[in-house]
C-alpha cells in the first residue's frame, strides 16, 4: 500500500521533494529561534528524513528532565509520540521528517514547541 501510495504521487522524486520539503521547514524554525540548535552542528551530515534538535535555556542545552517534560506535554496533548532523542547522545528532540509526514503537520507541532517552551522552560 506504501508503495502504491508513493507511485500515484509520482514515485521517488516525489518522496524525495516532500522529505526536502519537510527538513526545510524544521531548518527555518530552528534558524528563527535563538533557543533551538540543530543537534548535528555541520548541516552536510544531517539526515533529511530525521531532524534532531536541542533546546536552549539561558544558552545552554536542556538536560534529559526537561526534554521529557516536552515530551510529555505533547504526549498529553495529542500532539506528538515518541520524539525524545535517542538514549545516550545529548539530550534532543527526534522529529521524523521524511516522506510519510505533511509539512502542514510539522508546522501545528513547531507552533505546540514553541508554546511548550515559553510556558514551561523559560
Amino acid at each position: 500500500q506504501s508503495l502504491a501510495w508513493a507511485e500515484r504521487n509520482g514515485g521517488l522524486s516525489f518522496l524525495i521533494n516532500r522529505t526536502q520539503q519537510n527538513y526545510a521547514a524544521i531548518q527555518t524554525w530552528v534558524q528563527n529561534r535563538l533557543w533551538v540548535s540543530p543537534l548535528v552542528k555541520q548541516e552536510a551530515y544531517r539526515s533529511k528524513a530525521n531532524s534532531c534538535i536541542q533546546i536552549l535555556k539561558n544558552g545552554h542545552v536542556i538536560d534529559d528532565n526537561e526534554i521529557l517534560k516536552i515530551t510529555q506535554i505533547l504526549a498529553d496533548e495529542n500532539v506528538a509520540f515518541d520524539i525524545k532523542g535517542f538514549k545516550g547522545i545529548p539530550a534532543n528532540l527526534r522529529i521524523w521528517t521524511g516522506p510519510t509526514v505533511e509539512t502542514a503537520n510539522l508546522e501545528i507541532l513547531l507552533d505546540w514547541l514553541d508554546w511548550t517552551y515559553n510556558e514551561y522552560i523559560l
